[in-house]
């Protein structure tokens, strides 16, 4: 199970959508567009391989952990590689990166958003390609767990779906609509499905690159696992999904987050199932951006409480929480997140996302998590041991390093942690 695929992209694309006709495969949209930027954008800062790191003040050693592995690092627009045993990073020489990166179930293959197109790099020789975006605007991807395609979401008045093969760049117009949101997910055996994202009963369709042309789930014989909304366990055998607390315009239709969790699979030839089980809920609970810590221990987020999905100022947010399936209550274990106010964290601004602020080691220790922000002044690598609460500082860059508010928001701001195996 790939603990780091964004599934976060899919939500942050399933809610744009407009008015006009609908298409399907073969459809041909319109020109790239320009991409939207909250700040000026200035030269990136690089930081040289083999840097030595210190956490929180320069050249005072930090307490550390007995780690291992690596960390695949946002950082402004370009990634690094933290290696934890040695201590030192390097910096990855691939495209400027417009989005955080979605890996493979291996973590072995990741793309991102490299505007006006998309880039696929390869985590160990170090190796990208740039993939042409032939349509508009960029707003979602994810690739399948082996990594052998590649999906694409773009526009955001006639929205388009591409699957593109990861090893030669192919590329094949999958749906179009400017009616319809589209949502995707990864059948079981790396086939791309796909259906109307404002669907209350969807009829996912798989689309066949051999013929170029989507046939309905039964008759492809596919199975989806989990939803776009939703992570699936280590061990495939249950998922899990935390819904946004909604706040639409009638109160009397608000509902609070809840965490439920999904029989597996999600949908087969025979059907779509729907219904979930909440195993914790409480009043005015907002939240979101589930993960896995084990087959027995659900991680998510609890963005705060408040009235129809808006956060009051008080209480517990932004707080990684660990809830255990055997029962009890959620419990801290890290946190508060960072990045609240980050003006080019698009996915937290349309999705309210942030799995790629987080993230699990291998071996359910540590997690990895993003603290700070622009109103702080300052940006965060931190790790917390999960037996015993304790957090050290990896890595560290405040206002003072950059030239001005810009710099550091477009070159220092550190935008996604992923443990690698």
């Amino acid at each position: 199970m790939d603990r780091h695929l964004l599934v976060f992209f899919l939500l942050c694309a399933v809610i744009l959508s407009a008015c006009g006709d609908g298409g399907q495969a073969g459809v041909k949209l319109q020109p790239a567009g320009q991409y939207p930027t909250a700040t000026p954008t200035v030269a990136a800062t690089h930081t040289p391989a083999g840097q030595t790191l210190t956490s929180a003040a320069a050249g005072t050693p930090a307490p550390r952990f007995a780690l291992s592995g690596r960390l695949l690092v946002l950082k402004g627009g370009e990634f690094l590689l933290y290696d934890l045993a040695t201590d030192t990073i390097s910096t990855l020489p691939i495209p400027r990166a417009y989005s955080p990166a979605a890996l493979s179930a291996d973590a072995r293959l990741g793309a991102f958003v490299a505007f006006p197109d998309f880039a696929v790099f390869d985590l160990i020789t170090g190796e990208a390609r740039v993939v042409d975006n032939p349509g508009s605007m960029p707003t979602g991807l994810a690739l399948s767990p082996d990594g052998n395609w590649l999906a694409t979401l773009t526009g955001t008045i006639t929205v388009g779906l591409r699957l593109i093969a990861t090893g030669d760049g192919t590329l094949y117009n999958v749906a179009s609509s400017s009616q319809h949101p589209i949502a995707w997910a990864w059948t079981t055996d790396n086939r791309l499905a796909w259906w109307w994202g404002d669907t209350p009963s969807p009829e996912p369709q798989v689309f066949d690159p051999v013929t170029g042309q989507s046939v309905s789930l039964s008759e492809a014989s596919a199975e989806i696992a989990a939803p776009p909304e939703a992570a699936l366990s280590p061990d495939g055998k249950r998922a899990v999904s935390v819904p946004v607390a909604s706040g639409p315009a009638e109160p009397e239709t608000c509902f609070d987050s809840y965490i439920g969790l999904l029989d597996v699979p999600f949908t087969t030839a025979q059907g779509v199932k729907t219904s979930s089980e909440t195993i914790w809920t409480e009043p005015g609970l907002v939240a979101s951006s589930p993960q896995w810590l084990d087959d027995d221990t659900l991680l998510f987020v609890k963005l705060g409480v408040g009235t129809c999905g808006q956060v009051s100022e008080s209480g517990l947010s932004r707080q990684i929480m660990a809830l255990e399936l055997a029962g009890g209550t959620p419990r801290p274990v890290a946190g508060p997140l960072g990045n609240a106010d980050d003006p080019n964290d698009r996915i937290q601004q349309f999705g309210r996302q942030v799995t790629h602020l987080y993230s699990p080691s291998p071996d359910d220790a540590y997690i990895a998590w993003i603290g700070g922000g622009v109103e702080q002044g300052e940006t965060l690598l931190n790790v917390t041991e999960i037996a015993s609460g304790r957090t050290v500082t990896l890595l560290r860059f405040a206002r003072t390093d950059a030239q001005d508010m810009a710099d550091f928001i477009e070159n220092y701001l550190l935008r996604q942690v992923a443990w690698l195996p």
